[in-house]
């Protein structure tokens, strides 16, 4: 009977240890879970001022630019690419950040790899930007800006 309650004590204390365990490991579950939030929370406002691509999308542009590399005239293909793939992105993105209505005043491209910046001012910051789009696809010709050659280089994707 002494066995038996003996065994019994260290039964439950081996309970108690492993409720213990239990408790602190969801704890730590629903810590992990917190910061994932924090983050997505974080990756969507970084998202928030930028164009945004899916996997085959984005696959899709790079096989794109390797081929319009290639070309004598890239200017036509250029202008399907961003009539395809960027012009709805774009048009949206203006839309979340300045809405429909004419807005003038300061604005800033960052690019998000070396974080260097282009500032600008204009009457229309939507339709400005849209044409910083166009060129920087290079779907439109090309000026001494040199905003344009960075965003074709690296990508309207890889700015904010």
């Amino acid at each position: 009977m002494k066995d038996y309650q003996l065994e019994k004590i260290e039964i439950l204390q081996d309970i108690k240890l492993l409720y213990a365990s239990l408790a602190d490991t969801q704890s730590k579950v629903t810590a992990a879970v917190e910061a994932a939030k924090r983050y997505e929370k974080l990756k969507d406002k970084d998202n928030f001022y930028k164009i945004t691509f899916n996997e085959s999308e984005f696959v899709e542009l790079e096989e794109l630019s390797i081929a319009i590399a290639k070309l004598r005239n890239p200017l036509p293909f250029r202008k399907a690419v961003y009539d395809v793939y960027y012009k709805t992105k774009i048009n949206n993105l203006v839309k979340k950040i300045v809405g429909t209505k004419k807005v003038s005043g300061i604005y800033k491209i960052t690019n998000i790899e070396n974080e260097k910046t282009y500032v600008g001012k204009s009457v229309d910051i939507g339709n400005r930007w849209k044409q910083h789009a166009k060129r920087g696809c290079g779907a439109d010709i090309l000026t001494s800006n040199n905003l344009y050659p960075a965003l074709l280089k690296h990508g309207l994707y890889n700015f904010t």
